[in-house]
């Protein structure tokens, strides 16, 4: 919940989801050639219009922000043609998925 996010904790996810994506694009920007394809792994909780959580604002928000980075990307990089995909693979059962994620085989991706 808010009145509980350390906003020190808060900038570094946005730092790394948001910010980071941006930065490894920025390093290897003169190699992107024509049929170039840069590919970010977001979230569904990046989505404002199916968002139904009442907290984990820093992930949320960053991977809002990063989204949202990736199609000011794309709309730059129209004109190469480089593409920009961000894929979210869904609830992810890893120790970040959580134990439920565990349990419901049926709503979950193994990483595998």
């Amino acid at each position: 919940p808010l009145a509980q996010t350390d906003m020190d904790t808060f900038l570094d996810m946005y730092n790394i989801n948001a910010v980071g994506a941006l930065r490894v694009c920025k390093g290897v920007w003169d190699a992107l050639q024509p049929g170039s394809v840069i590919i970010n792994i977001s979230s569904e909780a990046g989505s404002i219009g199916a968002c139904e959580r009442q907290q984990e604002y820093a992930y949320c928000m960053s991977k809002a922000a990063m989204n949202m980075g990736a199609k000011i990307m794309s709309n730059e990089l129209a004109a190469r043609p480089v593409k920009v995909v961000n894929l979210h693979p869904g609830w992810m059962r890893t120790v970040m998925g959580g134990p439920v994620a565990a349990q419901r085989t049926d709503l979950s991706v193994s990483p595998e």
